[in-house]
């Protein structure tokens, strides 16, 4: 839970769905799985304005929106101390002992190539290592944030923030935006949905991802993105209706041949046993 909380994913048991993960209970004790992390850090907007000084700064101890399913370990004095460690050991340890700079750069040198080279990226390389250098610097800014709250220089809870933001890390120069965000399926990653330029991967030689429909100023669903069934649509050529006749047909022959061997076989044993 505190690789959870350090990690602000929205997407998650912390956020208002509160979903995306398992519970597994074995011999008395309660492990939790979390998955779906791809949102983390600001992907799901966070706070009234969805600014990276609210997602550096989200609060260690009330760390859901809603739902009671942490609050009862927070409240035992033993587990609270327990928690804080664990987020004590994130910072000191593997933010600023030196383990995350050196997954961080080795993960970066190992696909930034890759990235450059890639015909069919949704993004360009220059996008690319903006969103890394971002990403790094939301990471140290996290963790900052969660050593003044540890350390009580910072409010660790929603309401201490709220009645005083003062000391808050201040993350405004920061564009979350940078490492992309959640468009709720309205095409594709790189597609600018406002001014309807072409989506990168298109631009750059590769296949541009679908929307899944459109509609147009009435209202009514765009044919032209509309996807292919079975039958054919009003419109549609007549002979991608008779290919799909003739498939349905066979099918169907195939069908009352099997029915009339069955029924053969099942008239033959009858008569075998007479």
């Amino acid at each position: 839970m505190a690789v959870h909380t350090f990690a602000v994913n929205m997407d998650s048991l912390s956020g208002s769905m509160a979903h995306n993960y398992y519970l597994y209970e074995y011999d008395g004790q309660l492990n939790i799985f979390p998955w779906d992390y791809n949102l983390s850090f600001g992907g799901m907007s966070m706070g009234s304005d969805g600014s990276a000084t609210d997602m550096v700064n989200d609060a260690i101890d009330t760390p859901f929106d809603s739902t009671e399913f942490f609050d009862a370990l927070l409240e035992n004095e033993e587990y609270l101390e327990k928690y804080h460690e664990y987020l004590q050991m994130l910072v000191d340890e593997y933010v600023e002992g030196g383990r995350f700079d050196e997954v961080y750069n080795r993960i970066v040198s190992q696909i930034d190539e890759l990235v450059a080279d890639d015909p069919t990226a949704f993004y360009d390389h220059d996008e690319f290592v903006a969103a890394t250098e971002t990403l790094y610097d939301v990471i140290k800014l996290r963790a900052e944030s969660i050593q003044g709250q540890l350390d009580g220089s910072i409010p660790s809870t929603d309401e201490g923030q709220k009645s005083d933001s003062s000391s808050l890390i201040d993350a405004s120069d920061i564009d979350l935006d940078t490492m992309g965000k959640f468009n709720m399926g309205g095409g594709g990653p790189g597609e600018d949905s406002e001014s309807g330029d072409t989506p990168r991967g298109e631009r750059r030689g590769g296949r541009a991802p679908q929307k899944t429909s459109t509609t147009d100023t009435e209202g009514m669903p765009d044919s032209t993105n509309m996807p292919d069934f079975p039958g054919g649509m009003p419109g549609q050529s007549s002979a991608y209706n008779v290919k799909t006749l003739i498939i349905y047909g066979s099918c169907l022959v195939a069908m009352i041949i099997a029915v009339i061997l069955l029924l053969r076989f099942k008239k033959k044993r009858i008569e075998t046993k007479l």
